[in-house]
């Protein structure tokens, strides 16, 4: 119950445990083209689709190696730790970061974002982290899609928590750069990091002064071979983790057979649950439901309560991980990831009396149940 990476089903496993296959040759194209296809439909994007052999922070780098030079300036919200990410990697590339500042446990401003762009017509991009998981706090993703488009900028967005588990229409929201992993929503093992990229990104590109610095996660070298080897070796030059990638392809094509938008309702039941349950244990959530995350909750360490000895007891008296907070949320939350296969009842449930005995063992004044009874009353009324 952390938040990523989470269970991987017993369909997911039996694929990737076959025989290895090559990474080119016929029988890999059509692996590799069905794929790409079922991506491209759960980032709802007829864009550009890459799988790197990495994790997702390959594909934040090779997002904004592509879209800003040395000198360029970037927005870069700081709501959390991976917002944070984006700066160390802007700057990195020898960009002038204009950070965003962030309350720990607010979501972006909007109005916020649109003020800084009037002011400083000269920034070229903006990146977002959509779910933040070291806060448990959804962006607005949407909204600063549209602020976007309206001020001309490039638009880089961290979905590696959302994609499969939040509502995300990546051509419809205007997103340039979309950025995922195999190992949240997606329920694969970690390992891949995938990206779709606008024809807009293209220009931008094309418009450069320099050339991008890089050959691995430069994504012109990456394309201009799969056009040159589409025939035989269609993903790029490196050689691909082809166990994982077929993994991946059984698990799209199960998020598939359930349906996006009842998958999004399931995560959003299965948030709504766990924060009910919190708040009748009389613990209170980090954020507030208008931005808190359908895939992971965030909640305040109550007085009295060592972090670490709730995620020890947790651990070793029930079999159960949760996680702690990061940064400077470190000793004051934890958090409890619901993506994927946990995002349902057979293991929101059991988390739940987890934690109700654990916090009482831990001397935490509260009736046990409470939660549970809380959590029920929300799932019963789902599918999950």
């Amino acid at each position: 119950m952390i938040p990523g990476p989470t269970e991987v089903s017993e369909e997911v496993r039996e694929e990737i445990g076959k025989p290895v296959s090559p990474h080119y040759g016929s029988d890999w194209v059509g692996i590799y083209k069905e794929t790409i296809g079922l991506l491209r439909t759960i980032f709802r994007t007829s864009g550009d689709m890459f799988v790197l052999v990495g994790s997702s922070s390959a594909a934040m780098e090779a997002s904004v190696m592509s879209a800003i030079e040395p000198g360029d300036k970037i927005l870069v919200e700081l709501s959390g730790n991976f917002g944070l990410r984006f700066k160390e990697i802007a700057e990195a590339q020898g960009g002038k970061v204009v950070p965003l500042n962030v309350e720990l446990g607010n979501a972006v401003d909007p109005d916020e974002v649109r003020s800084v762009l009037e002011q400083d017509r000269k920034i070229k991009a903006m990146t977002l982290v959509h779910n933040e998981t070291s806060t448990g706090v959804t962006n607005p993703v949407k909204e600063l899609g549209d602020i976007a488009k309206e001020h001309g900028l490039l638009y880089l967005v961290d979905a590696v928590s959302s994609l499969g588990g939040i509502e995300l229409r990546t051509d419809e929201w205007n997103i340039d750069f979309c950025i995922t992993g195999s190992q949240k929503c997606l329920e694969t093992p970690p390992g891949l990091a995938m990206m779709s990229v606008s024809d807009n990104a293209w220009k931008a590109m094309e418009r450069r002064k320099e050339p991008i610095r890089g050959w691995y996660l430069n994504l012109q070298n990456l394309r201009r071979y799969m056009i040159m080897w589409a025939d035989w070796h269609p993903h790029g030059p490196e050689t691909m983790a082809t166990s994982l990638f077929k993994g991946l392809r059984v698990a799209l094509g199960k998020i598939l057979e359930e349906g996006l938008e009842n998958r999004w309702e399931r995560h959003k039941r299965a948030g709504m649950a766990m924060r009910s349950a919190v708040r009748a244990m009389g613990l209170e959530p980090f954020a507030n439901d208008q931005i808190a995350s359908n895939t992971l909750t965030s909640v305040r360490i109550p007085q009295g309560v060592k972090g670490t000895d709730l995620l020890k007891v947790m651990e070793d008296e029930h079999g159960m991980l949760i996680a702690g907070g990061v940064g400077p949320t470190a000793g004051k939350i934890f958090r409890i990831g619901h993506m994927g296969a946990t995002a349902s009842a057979n293991y929101i449930l059991p988390a739940v009396s987890s934690l109700e005995i654990s916090l009482k063992k831990l001397g935490y004044p509260l009736e046990l149940g409470c939660g549970v009874q809380a959590a029920q009353r929300i799932l019963g009324k789902s599918q999950v």
